[in-house]
């Protein structure tokens, strides 16, 4: 018998919020936040550019490879609703981590992507640098406003 590949968490999506738990009882909440206040004066963006967050229950010190895969299918299924927008992915600076959950979305990023660009920002903000993605569709229409619109607000908050 061969080793089967681990699959991911059952999900569940509920006025916009998905939300799985874990082997470990670990509850993930997910959620796309659009009208962020990042372009106020670009309405088309204000309602088709997303942040995505999620919180956890608790801070797992296990590493689950199924949470991977549950976010990634997540992160599908929105670009599979929403093909014409784009999506933020900004890294939490709590504890200081936000490097290596960088370096770790980057991965998942590279071992999952089959469709998407990702471009990525820096953006300072005092004693941190928050470190962001803009990920979209490679057919998206707007991709390139989008684009320019992010990295316009980088430099007018870089000012």
């Amino acid at each position: 018998m061969g080793l089967s590949s681990p699959s991911p968490y059952n999900y569940s999506l509920c006025h916009g919020i998905y939300q799985f738990e874990t082997s470990q009882n670990t509850t993930y909440v997910v959620n796309f936040v659009f009208r962020n206040g990042y372009f106020p004066e670009n309405e088309f963006l204000e309602d088709n550019v997303y942040l995505i967050s999620f919180h956890t229950s608790s801070r797992s010190r296990k590493f689950d490879q199924r949470i991977e895969l549950t976010l990634v299918n997540i992160i599908t299924e929105f670009f599979s609703r929403n093909p014409e927008s784009g999506l933020i992915f900004l890294c939490d600076i709590s504890n200081n981590l936000q490097r290596p959950r960088k370096i770790t979305f980057n991965k998942w990023f590279k071992k999952h992507n089959t469709w998407f660009e990702k471009h990525d920002f820096k953006i300072p903000g005092g004693d941190h640098e928050y470190l962001a993605s803009l990920i979209v569709h490679q057919e998206n229409p707007y991709k390139r406003i989008m684009l320019k619109e992010c990295n316009k607000f980088v430099s007018e908050v870089s000012k």
